[in-house]
């Protein structure tokens, strides 16, 4: 990359979410291509994505630890040593990601010269409209913003928006080399994301109740572990009460979802608002037959061209969803059909392609 030798970046932790993916797989690229690329992190999950061994990798809770501090002191500590990693590491540019990152590197980096190019992830009414004044320090801090969807960009508006960028998800390599879905009669439901109320996965399984009857060999998987204390006993109390525990299996994580999904019927995503859904986007790419609720910020609606390519549905209605599980898995031309179209994503979404628009967005701001 011409002129661009150092990036640091700075999101919570690595843990197997969708923005974690995204930094993994273009810090990996940025390596490949002879940057020196740190990751600044919170802490390290349990369970992270695996990255390319030239990168280092720092945590901040770790070099804060065992030094006694208080909550609110924790709190500052983390701002200052986030700022002063940043001058030891002197940077072209630090890339931070999510809300709560963006507000610290936003904070930490007032008053130094190091570009500071964020990204939003979620829709901002939920991880920004709550946090007026951290918000406004990113506004006027940040040099530039990646956003997901058109939607997001608009809510920002301003400096912000006039020198952010749309750029969508980079999708994993082996969702674009992999075999396409082949349609199979038989299989399964399923959906993956985190367990959390943002998910609603209950809307699903009400929905696949109201069905099941009519479809005895096609059950419904749920992939992904709780990130919200206590919603994992909340769903499986809501299965025993529907009494449909013999057909609602919670599978936890996997490492290989992609074979998970050449064996769905079909894909569905239930959420109350995303950004951009990886898990949306990853079933899309293999060919799996998709319905996804139609969120707020319109990620869902830039990836499925309704009756095309997937199946858009109301947010929170239970009815509508009904009507799409019944439609995709009774009509075996449609699935076939919905497939071939949304597999066309892979030509928009690959990592290469995805990685030059961040490559050539990186050099604009810090030019």
């Amino acid at each position: 990359m011409n002129k661009i030798n150092s990036v640091v970046f700075h999101i919570n932790s690595l843990g197997r979410g969708g923005a974690e993916r995204v930094v993994s797989i273009i810090a990996d690229r940025l390596v490949r291509d002879g940057v020196a690329v740190s990751i600044i992190t919170l802490w390290q999950a349990t369970d992270e994505y695996d990255i390319d061994d030239r990168i280092e990798r720092i945590n901040i809770e770790e070099l804060c630890a065992d030094k006694g501090y208080s909550g609110k002191q924790l709190a500052v500590m983390r701002f200052l040593t986030l700022r002063r990693l940043i001058k030891e590491k002197r940077p072209d540019i630090v890339i931070s990601f999510c809300n709560k990152a963006n507000f610290r590197a936003s904070i930490a980096m007032l008053g130094m010269r190091v570009p500071l190019l964020t990204s939003v992830r979620n829709d901002p009414m939920k991880d920004y409209a709550p946090y007026k004044l951290p918000t406004f320090i990113m506004k006027l801090r940040a040099n530039g913003c990646v956003f997901q969807t058109g939607d997001a960009m608009n809510y920002f508006g301003g400096r912000l928006a006039k020198s952010g960028r749309v750029i969508l998800n980079p999708l994993h390599d082996k969702y674009v080399n992999c075999d396409t879905w082949q349609g199979k009669a038989g299989g399964y439901i399923m959906t993956a994301g985190r367990l959390s109320r943002q998910k609603d996965h209950e809307l699903l399984i009400c929905a696949y109740a109201n069905i099941a009857n009519k479809y005895p060999n096609v059950d419904l998987r749920i992939y992904g572990e709780e990130s919200e204390e206590g919603y994992g006993k909340k769903l499986r109390d809501y299965i025993d009460e529907i009494d449909i525990a013999a057909r609602v299996h919670l599978m936890g994580n996997s490492l290989h979802i992609e074979k998970e999904l050449a064996g769905a019927m079909c894909f569905v995503l239930s959420s109350d608002y995303e950004g951009m859904p990886n898990a949306l986007m990853e079933a899309l790419a293999v060919g799996v037959p998709s319905i996804s609720t139609d969120c707020p910020c319109g990620g869902p609606a830039s990836l499925i061209v309704n009756n095309e390519s997937g199946i858009l549905v109301p947010v929170g209605d239970v009815e509508a969803m009904t009507a799409a599980l019944d439609k995709m898995l009774s009509d075996r031309m449609f699935r076939q059909s919905v497939s071939v179209e949304s597999v066309k994503l892979r030509n928009i979404a690959n990592a290469d392609r995805v990685y030059e628009m961040w490559k050539d967005y990186i050099r604009s701001v810090c030019r």
